[in-house]
């Protein structure tokens, strides 16, 4: 349906893009494109992809778990920064882990970065893409 103005007549309306790219994307293994964004404002929602403990060169982080969950939640946080956010912003996370004996090491430094209201979060054992312990993406709500 076509809106229109109090005398009957049509108005355009121009759609506008909501979706917007947060952050450039990345090379994977031998500077290899990765098809995916940091991530995407859409409308006042920004979508995070998933990060695991890269340090800024890239390197995947030495340690275990508590240092993996540390630096994959800076990396969030990183992204969020750019789109305006912070981890308050954030509603809801994805967590892989490597390996589910980890869950308790990894909860423990997990909450201490979301110390008033948690936000929703699944939580699952999978093997993941790389070597890594952990993945986590999440959904962060900050009205424009």
């Amino acid at each position: 349906m076509t809106p229109k103005s109090k005398s009957g007549t049509q108005i355009a309306v121009a759609k506008k893009s909501l979706k917007v790219q947060i952050g450039a994307p990345r090379t994977g293994a031998g500077g290899q494109a990765l098809p995916f964004s940091p991530a995407i404002r859409a409308g006042d929602f920004v979508y995070v992809s998933g990060q695991v403990a890269h340090d800024e060169n890239g390197e995947l982080v030495d340690g275990g778990i508590i240092k993996q969950t540390r630096q994959t939640v800076e990396n969030l946080r990183r992204i969020l920064e750019k789109a305006g956010c912070t981890l308050d912003d954030v509603i809801k996370c994805n967590v892989w882990l490597a390996d589910a004996r980890d869950f308790w090491s990894f909860n423990k430094v997990y909450a201490s970065y979301f110390p008033g209201v948690p936000p929703a979060r699944s939580t699952v054992q999978s093997p993941l893409m790389i070597d890594a312990k952990i993945e986590i993406d999440c959904v962060a709500y900050r009205p424009l």
